[in-house]
């Protein structure tokens, strides 16, 4: 580590030790959870972990009232608000040291029950009244609680009681004594013109920090997997192995907040684990400035001590086999947690890929491109892991995964048909497999989440390390000039280490989360050709260190919340060519990385507005020098120079019962794009590289509803995105300025015998991305038919992908002096048979969240 690396990460410890302390002794925060407790015991506990307060209360005034809530770094005065909620209970403050508590109605007469629905789930926030026999003159009322529970004094020997809810039938009956039971609320059926129309609970709710859609009790319960949950989430989309928000990119996704490393866990979580799914297009500081969304996925409690198993098994045919082998085995016992799994997967690819690239020198050259590729991979994965809950608040464990992909074989054929201002130049044909495996892939992570004094402590250090190594073989005919057979071996090699430290601590009757997280990366790329006339050899290293202390403050205003946060990222990168330091393409980076965001509630609508600064780092392929060979007229590689975009986004979100809708306006400066660049020797030799653009504006816009109606769980989406670029080249001025629009339609019938039917339609527009223009509109059919055997333990599930065979992707890419475009046809139309059970398989305990993440994408 440099000298002025040591010395910055010297002075941001010291600011951390400082803010520690001063978190210390300003406001007490409390962390507690109460299910279904007496209100003197949750008080009680609440007056233990006060070192402030001493709270004064009558046991049995209250001993009567349920309290079931999670209260989580609250003051004081906020965790009594909390627990009391509606009750008839007031909470005053005396003075510094003393906060009385009391029932408001005296009465010794308690009116007692609880609440649930046709499944015997609680429903909270129900209206309870207490009406007079005689006349059915309002006495009093109450709120039913996170549990159901109620409890409303009244002096009368016999009432009316009144129960309704939203969405459910009002239930009236008469009672003589004051302990009512279990009162089961039906669904209310609304008929209108022949449509029957059910009640349900809202299936979005505005966070502090996002959108989150509700899973639990929803249809999307029975998706089949977590993955199958979120494509069906709006403003979320799966592409390319990842997953993305709609208008911001790539998305960090975490699982019970801890960071996931591997995203194919997704796949082997099932629906009706997960609880809810949550979705952040504006990420305060405490994420890496690279991050520009977020989804955090949370599941269900634990059902459990003791052993559990969950396994899986698909197969796909998309006229090739594809298959997948999945088991899990845990052991639960206390805070013990223990954990074992393997996953076995054999994958097939198809890719048809006719196109054309016109540049626009002094010559006119014209190639007519038709590329033909079959790919054939299998991989085994396996990992384990560890954690203990110890305490009340602290918890420590270790994972470790690896995986192998001891084989991969992409073959194909090239074909190319050139002509240079109109006449024929040549005609090639290439053809030849490239060959892949890697070594092992490890990646290891430790942590520890506690708290120590009034201060929460979240620690998680990573380390990871792979070796990939490809061979091509290049057999090429030319018709006019020599025809070449040569090889190329790329291996990279590549390791990390990542620590991250974050502390949440009370300020102010605030809270403030605050910490550093360090990044330590190297990569060696190795190319080396048969025949160097054709392509030539390269060795590069890029080594690079990342110091990034944050601090984000949140604060309760007048109708909502405020939550402000800064960034400060130190990268000091390095670059080696031949084992010799490049000082002109090595750099340090310097940047202070903004965020704020506003969350109110307006009536029956909440709304947040947020902005935020946000970077993108090249990846490392895109940073190397490297030049990779397609064939004598194209060929690919990175720039060293590329520097890091940086993104200003100002968003404004909302929702409505099953309404939410968002408008987010960015900034791109020196956004990364394609580019090509022509061999000053030769120039009828293109290569494919990447430059930044000083400028890219985009706005984007999406509204979408997800009502119950019946059996019938539609969902509507509609997007779009306007961006605004121009670029002067050589076949004129061109403007990327056409929108691109999309569509979703998800329909999920709930039928007799816990059968499930969801169609789901999809829709892309022509329009600009980038410098591209997006010359297809895609239209993407999805069934799938469930059905769930043994109280969902067992699960079987028949899935058609792309029935309409028009999930195609076609482009058209303009630079200074060429046009390129490809339209992309792949094996997307498939059959998928899934076949799921699962054993007391509940949340999953490991609390660890991971470092480096972005890191890892990047490599």
């Amino acid at each position: 580590m440099s000298n002025k690396m040591r010395i910055i990460m010297r002075k941001i410890f010291l600011l951390l030790l400082l803010l520690f302390n001063v978190g210390i002794i300003t406001a007490q925060r409390i962390t507690a959870n109460f299910k279904n407790v007496s209100m003197p015991e949750a008080l009680k506990q609440i007056n233990r972990l006060s070192s402030r307060y001493a709270i004064n209360f009558i046991f049995n005034d209250l001993e009567d009232f349920r309290v079931t809530t999670s209260v989580n770094r609250q003051t004081v005065p906020d965790a009594l608000r909390q627990i009391i909620g509606f009750y008839p209970i007031s909470a005053t403050i005396v003075n510094d040291s003393t906060i009385s508590v009391e029932c408001n109605q005296k009465s010794q007469t308690r009116y007692k029950g609880r609440v649930v629905d046709e499944e015997g789930n609680p429903i909270e926030f129900a209206n309870i009244s207490l009406l007079s026999p005689a006349d059915s003159a309002f006495l009093t009322g109450g709120v039913s609680n996170e549990s159901g529970y109620f409890t409303i004094p009244c002096e009368r020997k016999s009432v009316i009681v009144r129960l309704s809810y939203v969405g459910f039938k009002t239930l009236e009956k008469e009672v003589s004594s004051v302990s009512i039971g279990t009162v089961r609320l039906h669904a209310d059926h609304i008929a209108l013109k022949g449509v029957t129309v059910n009640g349900h609970r809202p299936q979005y709710k505005m966070t502090d920090e996002g959108l989150q859609t509700n899973v639990a009790g929803t249809v999307l319960s029975k998706a089949g997997t977590a993955e199958d949950v979120l494509k069906h989430v709006p403003s979320v989309i799966h592409k390319n192995d990842g997953w993305q928000v709609f208008g911001r990119g790539e998305a960090l996704i975490y699982l019970n907040g801890k960071q996931l490393q591997d995203l194919s866990e997704l796949d082997r979580l099932s629906s009706d684990q997960v609880k809810s799914v949550e979705v952040i297009s504006n990420p305060g500081a405490k994420y890496n400035a690279s991050v520009k969304a977020v989804i955090k996925v949370r599941t269900l409690k634990a059902k459990g001590d003791g052993l559990s198993v969950n396994a899986r098994s698909y197969y796909r045919f998309d006229s090739r086999n594809n298959v997948g082998e999945y088991m899990k085995v845990g052991y639960r016992h206390n805070g013990l947690n223990l954990e074992g799994a393997y996953e076995y997967k054999r994958y097939h690819g198809y890719q048809h890929a006719p196109g054309e690239l016109v540049e626009k020198a002094d010559t006119l050259w014209d190639l007519n491109i038709l590329t033909n590729t079959l790919s054939v991979y299998e991989q085994h994965w396996a990992q384990g892991r560890i954690s203990y809950d110890f305490g009340k608040n602290q918890s420590i464990g270790a994972k470790y995964s690896i995986s192998v992909t001891p084989y991969e074989k992409i073959g194909g054929d090239f074909s190319s048909v050139v002509t240079a201002n109109s006449v024929l130049y040549d005609k090639i044909y290439q053809e030849g497999p490239e060959y892949g495996h890697s070594k092992p892939t490890h990646r290891f992570n430790i942590y520890y989440d506690g708290q120590i004094g009034k201060t929460t402590i979240d620690f998680n250090t990573d380390l990871f390390r792979s070796h990939n190594i490809f061979n091509e073989f290049y057999n090429e005919t030319s018709q006019e000039y020599e025809s070449r057979q040569f090889t190329t071996v790329s291996k990279s090699k590549s390791t990390m280490a990542a620590s991250k430290l974050e502390l949440t601590t009370p300020l102010l009757e605030g809270s403030l989360d605050y910490g550093i997280e360090y990044i330590h990366t190297n990569r060696k790329q190795l190319y080396r050709s048969s025949d160097v006339s054709a392509v030539g050899n390269s060795n590069s290293e890029i080594t690079e260190q990342t110091v990034a202390p944050f601090a984000e403050y949140k604060h309760s205003l007048w109708k909502g919340s405020m939550t402000a946060g800064l960034r400060y990222e130190y990268v000091d990168f390095n670059y080696h060519e031949n084992g010799i330091y490049k000082p002109e393409q090595s750099r340090t980076f310097s940047n202070l990385f903004p965020s704020v965001s506003y969350s109110a509630q307006i009536g029956k609508t909440n709304w947040q507005l947020a902005y935020s600064a946000k970077t993108q780092r090249p990846t490392y392929s895109q940073l190397s020098s490297d030049v990779s060979y397609a064939n004598r007229f194209l060929h690919q590689s990175g720039n060293p120079l590329l520097r890091h975009e940086t993104d200003h986004s100002w968003s404004l979100s909302g929702v409505w019962k099953f309404m939410q809708l968002s408008a987010q306006y960015t900034d791109k400066r020196n956004a990364i794009i394609y580019w090509m660049d022509q061999d000053p020797d030769n120039e009828s030799v293109n290569t494919i590289v990447y430059k930044n653009q000083h400028s890219l504006k985009e706005l984007t816009m999406m509204v979408s509803a997800a009502p119950t109606i019946g059996f019938w769980s539609p969902q509507l989406s509609a997007a779009i995105v306007k961006p605004w670029l121009s670029l002067d080249t050589s076949f004129g001025r061109i403007k990327f300025n056409k929108p691109i629009t999309f569509v979703s339609f998800d329909n999920t019938f709930s039928l007799p015998s816990d059968i499930t039917v969801n169609l789901q339609y999809g829709f892309m527009s022509k329009g600009n991305s980038k410098n591209a223009y997006v010359f297809r509109n895609q239209h993407v059919l999805d069934v799938s038919v469930s059905k769930c055997f043994f109280h969902n333990a067992l699960s079987v599930q028949l899935k058609g992908n792309d029935l309409f065979y028009q999930n195609h992707n076609g482009g058209e890419i303009y630079t200074d002096k060429t046009k390129l475009w490809q339209d992309d046809l792949y094996n997307s139309r498939s059959l998928e048979v899934r076949v799921r059970y699962n054993f007391n398989v509940g949340r999953d305990k490991y609390k660890g969240k991971g470092a480096g993440q972005e890191e890892i994408n990047r490599l």
